[in-house]
């Protein structure tokens, strides 16, 4: 690997971004000496890795960027609060990806992931929730991810009765074991979001 700490990391399946971040097991380094000059690294094997440990380890890296297709709410919220900035919901050959990186055109729709509603902004969202009314489910048996709006922070056209039931803004998820707390995120549930202490699952407070 070259001296220079990773700029960016994209989890790969064959030669395309893979389409769900939870469960891909390779990842490709890029840096450079800056944005705009990204080049490819390495290749990591992090399949002996939980997917928090994968977060841990890019950061560790000193990556800054993280590129993927959809992820769980929790994980999008442990990579950000270990300092990663997360591109989500994206989709397509790695080279095509990078190089729109760099010209920051990942709102363009062929690289949209399938199922995402709106444009990849550099702040979007694309996530996967675990409950049965979210999810059809695979052949495999895992949960198929579910596709959210392009972004979390855009209510859309919902009605307030809607956003009410996801969850409006306000508020702190608080761990009922261990008393650990974050800040509520807008259309994140608290119980779908995991204590980063713990692993337990937390509960909401006004």
């Amino acid at each position: 690997m070259d001296d220079s700490s990773p700029l960016l990391a994209i989890p790969v399946l064959r030669s395309r971004v893979a389409p769900v971040f939870n469960w891909c097991s390779r990842v490709h380094l890029f840096g450079g000496d800056g944005p705009g000059a990204v080049q490819y690294q390495a290749e990591l094997d992090l399949g002996s890795l939980s997917a928090l440990g994968r977060l841990e380890t890019l950061r560790r890296l000193g990556v800054q960027t993280l590129i993927c297709g959809a992820l769980s709410p929790d994980l999008m919220v442990y990579g950000e609060q270990l300092g990663l900035s997360i591109i989500a919901g994206v989709a397509g050959e790695i080279e095509d990806v990078v190089q729109a990186f760099v010209r920051r055109e990942l709102d363009q729709p062929r690289f949209w992931l399938p199922g995402c509603q709106g444009p990849r902004r550099y702040r979007g969202r694309c996530s996967m929730a675990g409950s049965a009314a979210r999810s059809t489910g695979s052949s495999d048996g895992r949960p198929e991810p579910f596709m959210g709006g392009g972004d979390a922070g855009s209510a859309g056209s919902e009605s307030p009765s809607s956003r009410r039931s996801r969850g409006g803004p306000g508020g702190v998820c608080v761990c009922p074991r261990c008393g650990g707390t974050m800040p509520h995120r807008r259309g994140i549930p608290c119980t779908q979001q995991h204590c980063p202490a713990c692993r337990h699952s937390m509960v909401r407070r006004s």
